[in-house]
């Protein structure tokens, strides 16, 4: 192995040496019943993990973390049938889910060892569904406790890094609509609109601490609407009109516009055919041409960041997607 201008390192250097053990049993009991108009179900979840990570890391030397958790998450729900065709529903949960060994490794060195994320979600919504027509109506709350949230940061491997945050939720709508609009032709289109907030959050930037009494999560647009026609000639051919829209996304925890991805809008086109010969059971062949329009945009990405007195300066980081693009595929059932 041979470089122009060689390194302080060592040939068979380890960059990193570490092994890992996570022992994880679980068991559940769930229970529904249907009592007239009224269908009732109940569960509840008991986990115990035992996670033993030691070694050396590029980052931190001679680590040995020894974890171990106790879990119990119940749910319950009911769902009240209206008529042949639509009901409402209602359900509580509580969930508890551990870090996992890169929060160990990766987090701030001024922060804590993590801690499990602890979440309350409350849902509710009406569906009504016929031949021709199906639509549903969520709406949700997740209030967490300790919820790991990406800093806006990657680890040198690219792996988002995550802190703990002592109080944060993420309330919504969720709408979705299928239309058979004749035969030939499909309408089916989901909405989702929701904030997402972190409540009081320090940022630890360095030395640095910035407050903020309330703002966004990283990676967490509060706007996703899709669409997608179908439209169907003849029974074995159809042609498919898929259509996205992203609102803006921060980097980073702290709400600012200069970290941030913008809004997208993409739009991709499927053509499908199928048929049957040669003695196959079904023969499908597609092709799908991706970002039909061209757009230039970017669906992910990061932020690192450094302190220079009361200024403070960064650097963003975005993965451009590809210009239009187009797949074949062919699938075959025996």
């Amino acid at each position: 192995m041979w470089a122009q201008y060689a390194s302080t390192g060592f040939l068979d250097e380890n960059y990193y040496f570490g092994k890992s053990q996570k022992n994880d049993f679980s068991n559940f009991l769930k229970i529904d019943y249907k009592l007239d108009q009224w269908i009732l179900m109940a569960d509840v979840q008991y986990r115990n993990v035992d996670y033993h990570m030691y070694g050396d890391d590029d980052k931190v030397k001679n680590y040995n973390y020894h974890p171990k958790f106790n879990f119990l998450n119940p749910k319950a729900g009911a769902t009240y049938l209206l008529n042949d065709y639509s009901n409402v529903y209602a359900s509580y949960a509580f969930a508890q889910k551990e870090p996992v060994r890169k929060d160990f490794i990766e987090k701030n060195s001024s922060l804590p060892d993590p801690t499990p994320e602890k979440m309350q979600d409350i849902e509710f919504g009406y569906r009504f569904a016929n031949e021709k027509l199906n639509i549903g109506l969520n709406g949700y709350g997740m209030f967490y406790k300790n919820q790991l949230i990406p800093t806006g940061e990657i680890s040198d491997t690219g792996s988002p890094i995550r802190q703990n945050v002592n109080n944060s939720y993420r309330i919504g709508i969720e709408f979705d609509v299928s239309w058979n609009i004749n035969k030939q032709l499909n309408w089916k289109a989901t909405a989702s609109f929701s904030q997402n907030k972190i409540k009081n959050f320090e940022e630890v930037i360095g030395d640095t601490r910035i407050f903020y009494t309330k703002t966004d999560i990283a990676l967490s647009p509060g706007t996703i609407l899709s669409n997608n026609f179908s439209y169907s000639p003849i029974t074995p051919l159809t042609f498919s009109l898929l259509s996205k829209f992203v609102a803006r996304q921060y980097l980073d925890n702290s709400s600012a516009k200069e970290r941030s991805i913008s809004s997208y809008f993409v739009n991709n086109l499927l053509a499908n055919y199928s048929f049957t010969a040669l003695g196959f059971k079904n023969i499908s062949a597609t092709l799908q041409v991706n970002n039909i329009f061209n757009e230039k945009y970017e669906a992910n990405g990061y932020t690192f960041g450094w302190m220079e007195g009361d200024s403070r300066k960064y650097y963003n980081f975005y993965f451009p997607q590809a210009p239009t693009n187009f797949l074949l595929g062919l699938n075959i059932k025996f």
